[in-house]
């Protein structure tokens, strides 16, 4: 198994993570702001 094979392996699976943990922050935040909106 080649090392340097693997790696972008595991950047796409990161990067994937990140923007759906991007998403889901954006998601959180939104839902957030409408919640106290309607507080308000």
């Amino acid at each position: 198994m080649d090392s340097l094979s693997i790696v972008p392996k595991v950047v796409r699976i990161y990067m994937v993570g990140v923007k759906k943990e991007g998403q889901i922050i954006k998601y959180t935040l939104k839902s957030f702001h409408e919640l106290k909106g309607s507080a308000n």
